[in-house]
């Protein structure tokens, strides 16, 4: 059943298999982060997305059901969830945007940007991956000062 978590330490890469079964880096989240396949947790069904942990890490999860009681119950808990998801689809919509108009050069410099320990606590290819881009581009352009 899916399930979203909240990760309090540590960070998660999310990820598919391309057509022809390459892993694909969607992103990275890291602590004080909730994680889920929007995908299927609402509508309770198989998402294509994949989850790791990367390092230890402490998660919490909770169900669909489990989050509507909640939400019941908490007026504040309700508003936390919408900034919650309000964030997200932002970081979503810029993720895109970086995709479609920003070059590789770009992309990896906001990632340093946005996330400063990246190169210490995800493997090179995973990075890559993210990029859209050779793991041997990426080392071209971090050789680059």
């Amino acid at each position: 059943m899916p399930s979203s978590f909240f990760i309090e330490k540590g960070l998660v890469r999310v990820y598919r298999n391309s057509n022809s079964g390459k892993e694909v880096t969607a992103f990275f989240m890291a602590e004080n982060t909730f994680v889920t396949a929007l995908d299927s947790f609402y509508q309770q069904k198989q998402t294509n997305y994949n989850f790791i942990l990367l390092e230890d890490s402490i998660a919490y999860s909770i169900s669909q059901s489990g989050l509507d009681e909640a939400l019941k119950k908490s007026h504040a808990l309700a508003i936390y969830i919408f900034h919650t998801m309000f964030e997200l689809a932002k970081r979503l919509t810029e993720i895109l945007a970086n995709v479609k108009f920003q070059t590789a050069e770009e992309r990896y410099k906001i990632l340093l940007r946005d996330y400063p320990t990246i190169f210490q606590r995800v493997q090179l290819g995973y990075i890559a991956s993210y990029l859209g881009i050779t793991p041997e581009t990426l080392s071209r352009m971090r050789a680059v000062k």
